[in-house]
């Protein structure tokens, strides 16, 4: 099969909407170029499944069901935004007590070992004092 360089609007032939003139050069050239005839299959039967399916309708039911959804979403958004701004709030409030408990934990924590170091380098001020009195 040989590549087809001419370019031919395929839709326009199917919806006759070309000129006698361009419709009969375009099916001289059909017979000739498997490729073409190839591509105008596929997009009629592209189209045709196009046709098939705009029929579909759903059913009142599914209609039905999907508005009924979409009401509850909207009924669930509402309440949470009506709750939002006191869910903020409470939650900014239990981190500024959670920030003022711990800094409150470890800093007296921090006091006694601060505490505990400066006794324990007086201790070893003592101890160096003595070893230099020795000599």
């Amino acid at each position: 099969m040989k590549d087809c360089t001419r370019k031919y609007s395929y839709f326009a032939y199917l919806e006759g909407t070309l000129t006698d003139s361009e419709r009969e050069a375009f099916e001289l050239h059909l017979l000739d170029c498997e490729r073409c005839r190839e591509n105008l299959i596929q997009i009629q039967n592209f189209l045709d499944n196009i046709e098939k399916h705009k029929a579909l309708k759903a059913s009142p039911y599914t209609f039905t069901n999907v508005m009924g959804r979409i009401e509850q979403n909207r009924r669930a958004e509402i309440r949470y935004r009506k709750w939002q701004p006191a869910i903020i709030g409470l939650v900014g409030v239990v981190a500024i007590l959670t920030g003022i408990l711990l800094g409150n934990y470890f800093f007296k924590n921090t006091a006694q070992l601060t505490s505990y170091l400066n006794l324990n380098e007086t201790y070893h001020e003592v101890i160096e004092l003595s070893l230099l009195d020795n000599n």
